[in-house]
């Protein structure tokens, strides 16, 4: 009887040769507008638990004034307003897994089989990266989406996500293979109509022009559980990643009073960064001087009138000629009605128009010329027009590998109740958050269709 080729059997056995002929082929997105622009918002490292600013919110006005010509006593003392914000500091961090079968073969032989943990690694850096891009545009609950309606479907729960204004998440945000658990706004936990009890939800699929998600319900042996009814999934119902303790327990929504930065091990992102309703941000009450500059389009398709409004409000918060302003980050979807609309409407400038194609298009106002930028993490009732320079900021580390012992060792055997598999593992982890120096500099166009 032949031998079972056991390499091959392994997760990444087949892999070796593969990287060989250079024949590992990526079936998902790597691009991310909002993480390059991250990267360049980058202005110090993580250094101990957190960072603190002063915001001023207030010039002392009371106490300038005319005078009388007859004399009369200056005018009273009104001190400027200063507040202290405070950057907390969130951890991330990444496992990478290999058989020492597959790792020994790989260094064994360098030029026939190549480094299958290169690739492993990459892969573990793309996923991280797009796992901080949609937390860039987070609010700092940790919440991804949000249930309109749900239906059971070839044993699998479809779900219908909300798309309100007021909604948590975006089916965007929802990673093919990711899993996940369920909330309610109370922050209890929700489990799906099965006989045996769940582990996770696990996404198979997702599309975005229907808005909907497509999840099978997994054990704790991880065996899918078939699905007939979905009794317990609905409206209202919160999706969190499995692993993210969100300090302890999932955080309430219904009812925030604490600050959106401490809410979770989320970054706190551009949802509430930019926001001006009173919430508690890194410290500081958005509002008045220190909220974000917001524009309600009232729930009707986006045009140019919204644009051209939208950012005669912002010049005149912010000053005229005080930032500059090039690139609006919204979503595929918006940039495609966008597109459409500029038959109609030539106030949308097309750079680049080749016999009515379209390379670039954008937005002329004052001395700012906007350059739509398209970015699939950014949700489709949201135009984030952020300026240039250092209003935003990032202050954070690079990956690096997790070393505990001090001796240069990164991978250790995996241990199991009667001693060690034949898998080694590695970590590597990383440090960093978002805060905003100047709130009202941060644009948002929000409550539009498409």
């Amino acid at each position: 009887m032949a031998a079972t080729p056991l390499i091959t059997a392994l997760d990444v056995g087949k892999y070796l040769k593969i990287v060989s002929r250079g024949a590992v082929y990526n079936n998902l997105s790597e691009d991310s507008e909002i993480w390059n622009r991250v990267k360049k918002m980058k202005a110090g490292p993580a250094e101990g638990r957190e960072n603190r600013f002063n915001l001023r919110s207030g010039y002392g006005a009371a106490a300038v004034g005319e005078l009388p010509l007859s004399g009369g006593a200056y005018p009273s003392a009104h001190k400027s307003t200063l507040n202290e914000g405070t950057m907390v500091f969130k951890d991330y961090a990444c496992t990478i897994e290999l058989e020492r079968t597959i790792l020994q073969k790989a260094l064994s032989d360098m030029s026939k089989y190549g480094e299958p943990l290169a690739e492993e690694i990459r892969a573990k850096t793309i996923a991280m990266s797009r796992l901080l891009s949609y937390r860039a545009y987070g609010d700092g609950t940790g919440a991804i989406g949000e249930v309109a309606s749900s239906a059971a479907s070839s044993n699998k729960v479809v779900v219908t996500l909300k798309s309100t204004n007021t909604c948590r998440g975006f089916v965007g945000w929802f990673e093919i293979g990711d899993k996940l658990v369920m909330a309610d706004t109370a922050g209890t936990a929700v489990s799906p109509d099965a006989a045996t009890a769940y582990s996770y939800m696990r996404v198979d699929d997702k599309d975005r022009v229907a808005n909907t998600v497509t999840l099978a319900a997994i054990n704790t042996s991880g065996a899918q559980i078939n699905q007939s009814a979905t009794t317990n999934i609905v409206a209202g119902t919160l999706f969190y990643r499995l692993q993210q303790s969100t300090n302890g327990s999932i955080p309430s929504v219904s009812s925030i009073s604490a600050d959106y930065n401490t809410l979770s091990e989320s970054w706190c992102g551009l949802e509430s960064l930019g926001q001006n309703d009173g919430r508690l941000v890194n410290g500081i009450t958005l509002s008045g001087a220190l909220g974000g500059t917001r524009f309600d389009v009232g729930g009707t398709a986006i045009d140019s009138q919204d644009f051209q409004q939208a950012m005669s409000q912002l010049m005149i918060r912010v000053g005229q000629g005080r930032y500059k302003y090039k690139a609006p980050i919204m979503a595929w979807e918006t940039l495609d009605a966008l597109v459409e609309s500029r038959e109609t409407d030539r106030r949308f400038q097309s750079i680049k128009d080749d016999k009515r194609g379209v390379e670039q298009l954008g937005y002329v106002h004052g001395k700012n010329t906007l350059i739509f930028t398209p970015d699939e993490f950014c949700r489709k009732d949201r135009i984030y027009v952020l300026p240039e320079g250092d209003v935003l900021q990032f202050y954070g580390e690079d990956f690096e590998w997790v070393n505990p012992d001090g001796k240069g060792q990164k991978f250790y055997l995996r241990p199991n109740s009667s001693g060690h598999d034949r898998v080694v593992r590695a970590y590597m982890e990383g440090s960093g958050a978002f805060f905003a120096v100047h709130p009202a500099a941060i644009l948002t166009l929000h409550n539009f269709t498409v």
